[in-house]
């Protein structure tokens, strides 16, 4: 077991306390991050003769038969050389993020729980910053961004750190509350909840909303948490070209009571859906989707142009750009993975599903799938819960015991 005094733990200690700002401040810098933690702590834990077992061999053989899909994919895509590139950057990110996960295993209860105080202070640190901006007219954010116009929505800077905020903030509460920080735990999503109505990402509030349900029902019955994720994924993949079809059948791209950005979304997804009808089972190729409106330009009456570099939603990219032999590849990665949360003791399961339901709400409404950005918040997120759980308070009856996390 790794000592929570030990060089590598330090390393881990400020990873964790940097992660919520820099991803608030230049989400771009989660990139860099993920890969000097784990390239420091590969190191760190190499000399140390620490044993490693990398986490949930399940798991890493289904994001490993995705890298390959997505490989294979990249030779019909429009520009195959460009999509050989992103797969093998994809493959770096998912290499250090296995890597971090095996660091984690090592770890001791006292290392997990000073992690979660670091994650709590960069949580509680970005809070505090984001509250500062809105009550002074975002002072720091325009001059972090002088490229924007003095008409432009400043609030749009910070949407990428909401997102964020919007997902981390639990995996910090289940650490709270092993700690026995109850009122601190309940705090922290009260203060997010007050928060982000006053920025600009529907999508990060969406992604907290749902992410508090989730929690909600998975506190009031042990089995709902993984039901309602369940249902959610299948329906998410399986439903979502239906969905985009349905709602543009609704007139939704015209509704007043959407934001303009909204409206897009629709005219977006059933732009997609109908493309991916066209090429259902293999996909029109990996990372397809940045070159569609120029192999198929077309406008809307709205005068909106229909693909703008990525769908905004993770699932219909998927099929789109995979097919339907991708989607059954990525659902069933996702299905492991809320398999793994189950083995979590209580309180860490519950907000790990939260965490679940906060990421795929923002993953099927913002972004595109492959930005490295996107991918590597996702990472970390997941690794957050990694480092902080406190595997102590899992009942032997019910849950592995602490050294199970490697398992899988």
């Amino acid at each position: 077991m790794t000592g929570s005094t030990s060089p590598l733990t330090a390393v881990l200690s400020l990873y964790c306390l940097i992660l919520p700002l820099i991803s608030l401040l230049a989400s771009k810098g989660v990139v860099p991050l993920l890969l000097v933690t784990a390239l420091v702590a590969g190191v760190l834990a190499w000399r140390s003769g620490q044993p490693l077992r990398l986490p949930g061999r399940k798991g890493l053989a289904a994001a490993g038969l995705l890298l390959v899909w997505c490989l294979i994919t990249s030779f019909w895509s429009f520009d195959p050389e460009a999509a050989l590139i992103l797969t093998a950057r994809i493959t770096v990110l998912f290499a250090a993020g296995a890597l971090l996960f095996a660091v984690a295993g090592a770890l001791d209860e006292t290392a997990r729980r000073r992690l979660g105080r670091w994650l709590a202070s960069g949580i509680g640190l970005s809070l505090a910053l984001m509250a500062a901006e809105i009550a002074f007219d975002y002072p720091l954010f325009r001059a972090l961004r002088p490229e924007m116009s003095e008409h432009a929505d400043i609030r749009v800077a910070l949407n990428r750190g909401a997102t964020a905020m919007a997902i981390l903030v639990w995996p910090v509460m289940a650490s709270l509350w092993t700690s026995g920080m109850g009122r601190a735990a309940f705090a922290l999503p009260i203060a997010t909840g007050l928060v982000l109505p006053f920025l600009a990402s529907m999508a990060a509030i969406a992604g907290f909303a749902g992410g508090a349900i989730v929690a909600a029902a998975a506190a009031a019955h042990a089995k709902a948490g993984r039901v309602i994720l369940i249902v959610a994924t299948v329906a998410a993949l399986a439903g979502g070209p239906i969905a985009a079809k349905w709602l543009y059948a609704l007139e939704w791209q015209g509704a007043a009571w959407l934001s303009p950005s909204a409206q897009h979304r629709v005219e977006i997804w059933n732009f997609t859906a109908g493309l991916i009808a066209e090429k259902p089972i293999l996909g029109w190729g990996f990372d397809a989707s940045r070159h569609i409106s120029d192999a198929r330009p077309q406008i809307e009456d709205s005068g909106r142009v229909t693909m703008s570099l990525h769908p905004h939603n993770a699932p219909l990219q998927i099929l789109l750009e995979l097919g339907i032999v991708g989607g059954l590849i990525a659902l069933g990665l996702a299905l492991i993975l809320i398999g793994r949360i189950e083995y979590l003791p209580g309180p860490a399961r519950t907000f790990a599903q939260a965490m679940y339901a906060s990421t795929l709400l923002i993953a099927c409404t913002a972004y595109g799938l492959w930005q490295n950005q996107w991918l590597a918040l996702m990472i970390s997120s997941a690794l957050a819960v990694a480092l902080t759980t406190d595997w102590s308070a899992a009942p032997r009856s019910r849950d592995l015991p602490a050294a199970s996390p490697a398992r899988g």
